[in-house]
């Protein structure tokens, strides 16, 4: 149940530093407290970036001996836990690593441990792939409030970063370093990162940060959490991030802290994750666990998906570049010409999603960092919760009818039909005007590839929203359509099923076939 009351302390917090906005103390600020300093782990300042508005609590970590986080390594030879103490340099010292395979470092959130099943399913899954995984409980650190725990990672962070550095003196890369973090635990990595930046003056390889923690995060400099600089390769996993300001119970990062950036669903709510509690405690099962699935599903689902993602040929999450959530439903980005697209989870690369210039050089922006790039795509709402992209277009006719008709309203549920399964891809979120000869592109996911299609149900929606109440009529929207297409993303794969320019009224239901001939006499 703790993360039941991780929901209930953090929103207390983020609701504490709204309400501390308009009532700021007048005249000079008080002189701030010298740094907390821990010999080989730093010294940790309280003023400066580390106190604002978005953090109106802020406070040094506990001492090292009252918050030492617990290291357990596990490897594909010796898959249970094998517990790392920082001062025993002999163990330390007589590890090896082999070069070119990474070392996965995992750690938890705020009221959490690694006694958590998603941790120990997620290392598992990664000793499983060959890799070898240390897991960082930081339990003793993260009880409340919140903002001794939001200072507390700054502390095990470097813990941490020193455990890496007896490790890369005994040869580890740091190339071969990924650290993966959830939540609170994603501010943590990025913090270990920036250590092993200011001990060795080179970055990790690589940092995922699983739906980053937003309270005391939000509106920071970048010292202050996950970003770019952090790691050679930073990728994000967001999930449950605010869609407005008063949202006070979305507890993820909302603007974009890595180099790819992805945003399942829209980043703020996840397929499968609506419903009341008695849903959800029906899913799984347990009175706790279904409370706190719904509380913390969307925030939770961040996990799930690198776990599923670490079996590459049984689930891949496959999106594509784009501004926003809407401009990809709208099909405004779509295809995977010319590194468009990016896989989230494990596969990720840095060197997909970007675009290239005119010259052929990256695009970069004035610290020559590339620029973070944004990823969309839809999920299924069961495990393993991959989903197969697609785009359908209706295209309209411009034959003498359809002009004369002057174009209308289009708001369609299409049903794609294959040879095992059938998939029903919603309508657009609202009804457009198309005009004669032209056409209009959406975006949907079914959660599971179709091979070749054999048939296509329309269903002409009447939309009774604000802009048909503004055309006065006398019969249903009608449009005259050339021909649906169907294109899946993984594969380019495109399907036209031809109406031949026959007309389609809203209310009516159509069944398109792939090998229709036209009569174009």
């Amino acid at each position: 149940m703790a993360a039941v009351g991780m929901e209930a302390v953090v929103v207390l917090h983020t609701l504490m530093s709204f309400l501390l906005q308009s009532d700021q103390p007048t005249g000079p600020p008080p002189t701030p407290p010298p740094p907390v300093c821990y010999e080989v782990y730093g010294c940790f300042p309280t003023d400066g970036p580390w106190q604002s508005i978005e953090r109106p609590i802020s406070l040094p970590p506990l001492p090292p001996d009252r918050i030492m986080p617990v290291f357990c390594l596990r490897t594909p030879a010796r898959p249970t836990c094998k517990e790392l103490r920082i001062d025993d340099l002999t163990t330390l010292r007589s590890l090896t690593f082999a070069p070119g395979f990474p070392l996965v470092v995992i750690t938890h959130g705020y009221l959490e441990s690694t006694q958590l099943e998603w941790v120990g399913r997620m290392a598992e899954a990664v000793v499983g792939s060959g890799k070898e995984v240390i897991t960082v409980d930081w339990s003793v650190a993260a009880p409340p409030p919140y903002a001794q725990a939001v200072a507390n990672v700054r502390l095990v962070a470097a813990i941490t970063g020193h455990l890496l550095h007896l490790l890369v003196e005994s040869g580890l890369r740091l190339a071969d370093i990924h650290l993966v973090g959830h939540s609170l635990g994603a501010q943590l990595v990025a913090y270990t990162g920036a250590y092993m930046i200011n001990t060795h003056g080179r970055k990790v390889g690589r940092i995922t940060g699983l739906d980053p923690a937003g309270p005391y995060f939000i509106n920071t400099p970048p010292e202050v959490r996950l970003d770019p600089s952090d790691a050679t390769f930073v990728d994000v996993i967001h999930t449950d991030i605010p869609e407005e300001l008063w949202q006070l119970d979305k507890l993820g990062y909302p603007e974009p802290m890595g180099h790819l950036d992805f945003y399942p669903n829209g980043g703020s709510y996840q397929a499968g994750c609506q419903g009341s509690a008695v849903v959800h405690i029906e899913k799984e099962r347990t009175l706790a666990g279904g409370v706190v699935s719904y509380l913390g599903c969307n925030h939770q689902r961040a996990y799930h998906y690198l776990i599923n993602s670490v079996q590459t040929q049984r689930c891949q999450f496959v999106g594509v570049v784009c501004e926003s959530w809407a401009a990809y439903r709208d099909g405004e980005c779509w295809g995977c010409d010319g590194d468009r697209c990016g896989r989230m989870g494990f596969p990720a690369r840095e060197s997909e999603g970007r675009e290239e210039d005119v010259d052929g050089t990256r695009i970069q922006d004035q610290e020559d960092n590339v620029r973070p790039i944004k990823v969309f795509f839809g999920t299924s709402p069961e495990a393993p919760f991959c989903a197969e992209q697609y785009a359908v277009t209706v295209v309209t006719s411009a034959s003498a009818a359809s002009v004369r008709g002057g174009g209308d309203l289009a708001l369609f549920t299409v049903t794609l039909k294959g040879p095992s399964a059938t998939y029903t891809i919603p309508p657009h979120d609202r009804s457009e005007f198309i005009e004669a000869g032209e056409s209009k592109r959406w975006v949907g996911w079914s959660a599971a590839p179709l091979s070749d299609l054999h048939s296509l149900q329309v269903d002409y929606q009447e939309d009774q929203g604000i802009l048909s109440s503004l055309i006065w009529r006398f019969s249903p929207p009608t449009l005259y359509v050339d021909a649906f297409t169907v294109e899946a993303l993984s594969t380019g794969h495109t399907q036209v099923f031809p109406f031949c320019g026959e007309k389609m009224q809203a209310g009516q239901s159509y069944t398109l076939f792939p090998n229709t001939q036209c009569d174009l006499t």
